[in-house]
């Protein structure tokens, strides 16, 4: 989410879902009893075996990797994602080390973008197949927010009801006893504009590339506008018979209580989390992993909403990030709004003046600076 927003219709109105998300913090705030130089509150590590969860260079090494993916569909917003293409042979910018210099990206001349998804007018969802056959992945990468479209849905925070693009699936599925209903399932109005653009055209098209590639692992990711729709198609995957890693970078709350808990469900999460602290030992192979950061307010945004998957917390906000800044917190959050301080709230308060009430800076730090089609 970087950028100016954008004058769009309906401005009384999304002012009013950005003075209630502001109040909505701020009352949070009120209530807390905690002291300290930060407004976020992490569990005592004392009482929290999460710690013991070691991060191997092979894990490091993909959570860097797909945080470039994230940053790389950002070159659409110019015409410079070309499919059809290697990202070495032009696929990509020439002038990104990530898309020329194979010692930044070993697999450059085997890595092909396979489909440039744009979203259509008051659509989101535009995005890329992408295909590393060096590393045996196919990837479905969201970009975050760019056009004002993009903008004005990420304030559009009311929730509504939830119903999946895949229904026949769904349903087949709550008949053979697989999944429960979704019952009482709410999501974050703007994010849900995405059911849009998930039509059968949309997923089949993805489905039929990794049909391709049937031994290869399949990835969706994205950073921030772009988390949210990773997880959401994540769910219509799963839904169709895929078994898909979702792996998400700043990814904003959108979920109500009941949809967090079913979303955990359909993707394992609590028992993925109890052999990952009975192992000791973290890996992609399947699941919903979110990542977020020390001063990163948007993961902890909008209020009430709740975040499922499990958690990776980078405890810098400043780049570089190494493995040694990497912790497991599962599925624990390590942002809990009803810790703020009164103090701690109104030090953090005086960036508003700076008009950096987000931190725009720290939401776009995520092992690389993902500012756009550039830098990485």
């Amino acid at each position: 989410m970087t950028g100016k927003l954008r004058c769009v219709k309906c401005h009384c109105f999304k002012a009013l879902n950005v003075i209630l998300l502001f109040s909505a913090v701020f009352v949070l705030s009120k209530d807390s009893n905690s002291t300290g130089a930060s407004i976020f509150h992490a569990v005592d590590k004392n009482t929290y075996p999460y710690n013991s969860v070691k991060f191997t260079n092979k894990v490091y090494e993909r959570l860097v990797y797909f945080s470039k993916i994230s940053a790389v569909v950002s070159c659409i917003s110019d015409n410079r994602l070309i499919p059809g293409k290697t990202l070495k042979n032009g696929g990509c910018p020439q002038y990104l080390a990530f898309c020329s210099d194979d010692k930044v990206n070993p697999t450059i001349d085997r890595t092909s973008v396979e489909a440039v998804l744009i979203a259509g007018k008051d659509e989101l969802g535009t995005g890329a197949v992408i295909v590393d056959h060096g590393r045996g992945v196919v990837i479905l990468s969201f970009r975050g927010s760019t056009t004002s479209q993009d903008w004005a849905s990420d304030f559009e925070i009311y929730p509504v009801d939830y119903f999946p693009t895949s229904e026949e699936y769904y349903r087949k599925k709550i008949e053979d006893g697989v999944i429960k209903p979704c019952k009482s399932c709410k999501i974050h109005r703007g994010f849900n504009k995405f059911s849009k653009t998930l039509g059968d055209p949309f997923l089949e098209k993805v489905e039929n590339i990794f049909l391709q590639h049937p031994d290869y692992r399949f990835v969706i990711t994205g950073h921030s506008l772009g988390a949210a729709l990773a997880i959401i198609s994540g769910i219509e995957f799963k839904l169709r018979g895929f078994n898909p890693v979702v792996l998400t970078y700043a990814n904003p709350k959108m979920f109500n209580k009941e949809m967090k808990e079913w979303v955990d469900e359909l993707f394992s999460v609590k028992q993925m989390d109890r052999h990952i602290l009975e192992t000791g030992e973290l890996s992609f192979e399947k699941g919903y992993f979110r990542v977020v950061h020390d001063r990163d307010y948007i993961p902890m945004l909008p209020p009430f909403y709740h975040s499922a998957g499990l958690e990776i917390f980078i405890r810098k906000d400043e780049l570089p990030h190494r493995i040694s800044d990497l912790e497991y917190k599962g599925s624990r959050d390590y942002y809990n709004p009803e810790d703020f301080a009164d103090e701690d709230w109104q030090t953090q308060a005086s960036g508003f003046s700076n008009r950096d009430w987000l931190h725009k800076k720290e939401h776009r730090c995520y092992f690389i600076d993902i500012a756009g089609c550039l830098g990485f």
